[in-house]
């Protein structure tokens, strides 16, 4: 929304206009302004009614027959007052009109009487008047009788009469009776009425608006650390550092960098075999130089789990695969897709694992697979010989180990080069991936270098690499760098070059920007704009029905 004007008048329309954004969706904004504001609201009422002096719920037609017979019992009791007060005022006229015809007489009675009571029994016998037209004639004072008229009190009478033989006829017949009801409500209308602003359906119409559908899309910057760290950073605050690496603590270092859209979901695996799904946009806002927020922030995490791989989920890679590889030589294949949840407030199984077992690597599938083992151990074989499973699935046996563990698994194609593999004794070797040979899955594999009886050579771990590849050396506090093309190409046999004087905890390539812009299409359909229409778009309220 650009801008929100009242252009309310003082006879108290209300009206409402929002000036939209280029682009903007006007019916997801007018149907967020009704969902979550005044415009539209419900009204709850009672519908217990008293009926027939008892209280009763009844339904929108009961509740309208109660009314009726509740507005016709206050028109006949109301009548039968009217009724009474007027034939008692005619009855008091009629002797006020009979008494001005006699006067000198009245009078003459009057003097003649001892009291007031007397009075008024020598009227009653004198002239025949009723006690109550007796009461009125004493009471009467002396100087009204100079501006009585005889012929305003009879036009009194003949009006008293009209008014009597009307409220007769209202009691008298129950189509008068509802007549005056109808007048009434006419006159009501008239006065108060305004043309109806709610609208009476038979059924409710939810609106349902996807969280997806208010987010606005912003090309973003993802960083996640091998720590756990996480951070969404502006495009402007990563121009802004014109090329300087991303803020880590000590020791820590990138494992995914993504260029990506908030529209776009991050899924972050971890080694206990749980993994998180998260929209992008819920990511914390960081900027470049700060070091983020730890994944714990988003979901509640075992504290002694380590984030292995993430990846970004769009329409373009839901049918990809996921590989698994664990500590104890199992390996799995499971669609990404599988990995799609609704909810992103807990954590969720993306590996069945046994007591002691966690998971060492997760990769896109290629098509070959490559596991290495602590005691220099390999085996290669086409990733198709994993069956797919489910994302719950413990997998099934990738290698056949003895008195082993697995530090890396990996895959490649033949885009791929090299083989790099890292050593406890602070020595490398880069091995061409051609001089592999494959065998079948769940076999033991063949030696990647040779046994030394004066010094235990044991893998820390491997990495597929290109030449121009960086790589990064863990240590305790500290992060080494090396250029790929300084570790030596050797053959199987050789236990490698030595790389570091520090001994390092693992070897590392460095993160490079993954492109990941493409972002689902929003579920709420747009109107089509005529070829005229300006880009600015109105939504005015006083057609909406409040």
């Amino acid at each position: 929304m650009a801008e929100v004007r009242d252009e309310s008048d003082k006879d108290a329309l209300v009206r409402i206009v929002i000036d939209l954004k280029a682009g903007a969706d006007k019916n997801l904004i007018m149907n967020y302004l009704l969902k979550n504001t005044d415009c539209q609201c419900n009204y709850n009422y009672n519908m217990v009614t008293i009926v027939n002096r008892r209280p009763k719920l009844v339904g929108v037609l009961g509740i309208l027959d109660a009314w009726i017979n509740h507005a016709k019992e206050v028109v006949r009791l109301r009548s039968e007052t009217d009724l009474a007060v007027a034939r008692k005022e005619m009855h008091y006229t009629e002797g006020l009109v009979k008494a001005i015809s006699i006067l000198d007489e009245v009078i003459r009675v009057i003097r003649a009487s001892k009291n007031k009571q007397d009075a008024k029994e020598n009227l009653v016998k004198e002239f025949d008047f009723t006690p109550e037209q007796a009461e009125g004639i004493v009471m009467l004072q002396l100087y009204k009788l100079t501006n009585t008229d005889v012929v305003e009190l009879e036009e009194r009478l003949a009006t008293l009469r009209k008014i009597i033989a009307a409220l007769e006829a209202i009691l008298a017949d129950e189509t008068k009776l509802e007549g005056v009801v109808k007048d009434e409500l006419k006159k009501i209308k008239k006065e108060y009425g305004i043309p109806r602003r709610t609208e009476i359906s038979e059924t409710v119409t939810e609106i349902n608006i996807s969280a997806e559908d208010l987010i606005v899309k912003e090309n973003v910057m993802i960083v996640l650390s091998h720590e756990g760290y996480i951070k969404k950073v502006p495009m402007k605050s990563f121009t802004s550092a014109n090329g300087e690496e991303a803020a880590m603590k000590p020791g820590d270092y990138a494992i995914n960098i993504y260029e990506t859209t908030t529209l776009n979901k991050l899924i972050i695996f971890t080694k206990m075999g749980n993994y998180i799904y998260v929209p992008v946009n819920d990511v914390p806002w960081a900027k470049w130089k700060d070091l983020g927020k730890h994944v714990s922030n988003i979901v509640t995490t075992n504290p002694e789990d380590e984030v292995i791989a993430s990846f970004i989920i769009d329409e373009s890679n839901m049918s990809d695969s996921v590989v698994f590889f664990t500590k104890e030589g199992n390996v799995k294949r499971t669609k990404m897709e599988d990995f799609v949840v609704s909810r992103y407030t807990k954590l969720y199984t993306s590996m069945k694992l046994k007591d002691g077992d966690v998971i060492t690597n997760i990769e896109i599938e290629k098509d070959n697979t490559l596991i290495i083992t602590k005691t220099g151990y390999y085996i290669s074989y086409k990733t198709s010989e994993i069956p797919l499973t489910s994302s719950k699935s413990g997998g099934v046996k990738g290698i056949n180990l003895k008195d082993d563990e697995v530090v890396s698994g990996l895959v490649y194609d033949d885009t791929d080069e090299y083989l790099n593999v890292f050593t406890n004794q602070k020595t490398a070797k880069r091995i061409k991936l051609t001089d592999l040979t494959q065998l079948s899955r769940a076999k033991r594999g063949s030696m990647i270098m040779k046994k030394v009886k004066t010094t235990n050579y044991e893998v820390v771990n491997a990495l597929i690499t290109h030449t121009k590849d960086t790589i990064g050396l863990a240590m305790l506090e500290d992060v080494g760098i090396l250029k790929n093309s300084d570790i030596s190409i050797m053959d199987l046999a050789s236990t490698g070059s030595s790389i570091a004087k520090k001994k390092f905890i693992k070897a590392f390539k460095f993160a490079e920007i993954i492109k990941r812009v493409d972002a689902p299409k929003k579920k709420v359909e747009k109107e089509e704009k005529p070829q005229n229409e300006p880009e600015q778009t109105n939504l005015d309220f006083e057609s909406f029905k409040i």
